[in-house]
């Protein structure tokens, strides 16, 4: 029986043979899971030390492999990541899946990612163009899928914005208890780091018209021309997930020399607590290298590149990392800059934002308490043992063999009934402090000693409220 957590516990020690005694101390709880600490909220798995809590891997066996291992990067590595100081540690991936096989981790408690936009990672590619698949899983059989495509060498960030998982539209996040890396059919080695969940917080959305603040330069051979267009759900230039009519910015550009358009920011900007600037984007797989700049009141004007390889939407990610060698002070923004220098061609846009934690999510309950040993050794903590059944010599004593360290005796009587023992508790109503079991965190641990080989030792937990949830379990002593 799966015991629940938060409640006072009753824990039991049963002596199974008459006439003998043995002796307890440092009753601990024991973590079954080599798993990582668990990352802080709203980063989801980001690998520091193992994979995360309630790891899983499935497959469908036979020919269908997949290796995952933690490794440690330093950042004069080439696998290090944009703008990385010091080490860190990054999940390594080679899969050989003809048929169907994944990886992922359960959310124990449920988690409530309502307040976020998107799911981000750092996917390190080798440009195999494979299309992959994530999952998220929620406690509602609210399951949906999204993908991208790796179609570039080495790190890059993806987001994958909730609406474009499924069908599409809006998509109840509040209770998701498993995200999955889908994995049929790949076969091909990756990096993955830093599962967050992100904040998408627009600066243009084109919903009506161009952003206040708009401008267009160029030199005098230049034309751009941009158009806001309203678009239908069932539209070929539809955003993915999209449902409704949406705003987008259509441009046709004929840039030969230099030449953009933009938007003021009145007031100045402080995007320093988000991590990037984020955006759609529909390509014509032109080859053609954009620019996307940032000013700053403090002339800290920067630019990232993106290319237009492909065709149709695809959200295009530009940490400020991507924005120069060194650190980025974005605390003072006060334009963004489209640069068309040399474009020549059309395409489209819609939703400039920057995107981070935007500090308003809900973080998921905090973990349990860490338990604190029954030792018998604290002169802060009044020890009970309350025996029964004909074990009612339990008594603190000194350990038998070291004079330096107490332990609890349970004596058994010639006359007791089978099922004699002793209740340990520190508490009011033989109890001890809720026990923090979870999926992960099953196990605890008990120092028996005995004068005599072959007794069974019976240890047993039980809710002080209500008796009918308890387990227990037994060993026999060998020495």
């Amino acid at each position: 029986m799966k015991l629940q957590k938060g409640i006072p516990i009753f824990i039991t020690l049963l002596v199974g043979v008459l006439l003998t005694y043995g002796f307890a101390n440092s009753l601990v709880l024991a973590n079954t899971a080599d798993a990582q600490t668990t990352a802080d909220f709203p980063v989801i798995a980001d690998f520091e030390g193992g994979v995360p809590d309630g790891w899983f891997q499935y497959g469908a066996g036979g020919a269908n492999v997949v290796t995952a291992a933690v490794s440690t990067i330093p950042d004069t590595d080439p696998l290090a990541l944009p703008g990385q100081v010091g080490d860190n540690d990054a999940l390594s991936v080679t899969a050989t899946v003809p048929d169907w096989a994944g990886f992922g981790a359960g959310l124990v408690p449920n988690q409530n990612w309502s307040d976020y936009d998107a799911l981000s990672f750092w996917f390190y590619g080798d440009n195999s163009g494979v299309t992959y698949t994530i999952e998220i899983q929620t406690a509602n059989a609210g399951n949906r899928r999204a993908t991208f495509v790796e179609d570039f060498n080495g790190w890059a960030q993806i987001i994958l914005p909730f609406h474009t998982f499924g069908a599409g539209g809006a998509y109840d996040v509040s209770q998701v208890n498993n995200w999955v890396f889908v994995l049929d059919g790949v076969v091909d080695s990756f990096l993955l780091d830093n599962l967050q969940l992100v904040n998408l917080q627009p600066f243009a959305d084109f919903e009506g018209g161009v952003p206040a603040g708009w401008f267009q330069y160029g030199d005098g051979g230049t034309t751009v021309t941009p158009v806001v267009s309203t678009i239908a759900d069932s539209d070929p230039l539809a955003i993915p997930g999209q449902i409704g009519n949406n705003d987008i910015l259509e441009v046709t550009a004929n840039v030969p020399t230099w030449g953009g358009f933009g938007a003021a920011l009145n007031p100045l900007a402080d995007w320093s607590d988000m991590q990037g600037v984020s955006f759609w984007y529909y390509g014509a797989n032109l080859d053609t290298t954009h620019e996307f700049e940032i000013q700053t009141a403090n002339a800290g004007d920067r630019r990232a590149t993106f290319v237009d390889d492909f065709t149709g939407w695809r959200i295009i990610v530009l940490p400020f990392t991507s924005f120069g060698n060194t650190p980025y002070d974005v605390s003072q923004v006060d334009n963004w800059v489209f640069v068309l220098d040399g474009t020549i061609g059309s395409f489209a846009l819609d939703h400039l934002s920057v995107y981070g934690d935007a500090g308003n999510g809900t973080p998921p309950p905090p973990p349990p308490p860490a338990w604190d040993p029954i030792t018998f050794d604290s002169n802060a903590v009044t020890y009970t043992l309350t025996g029964f059944g004909g074990a009612e010599d339990s008594t603190v004593v000194v350990d038998p063999t070291d004079p330096t360290n107490n332990v609890a005796r349970v004596v058994k009587s010639a006359t007791a009934a089978t099922w004699a023992g002793t209740t340990v508790s520190t508490g009011p109503n033989l109890s001890v402090p809720a026990l923090p079991f979870t999926a992960n965190d099953t196990t605890m641990t008990v120092r028996v000693w005995s004068p005599d080989a072959g007794i069974q030792v019976r240890l047993k937990v039980e809710d002080a409220a209500d008796p009918t949830k308890s387990v227990e379990t037994e060993a026999t002593t060998t020495v």
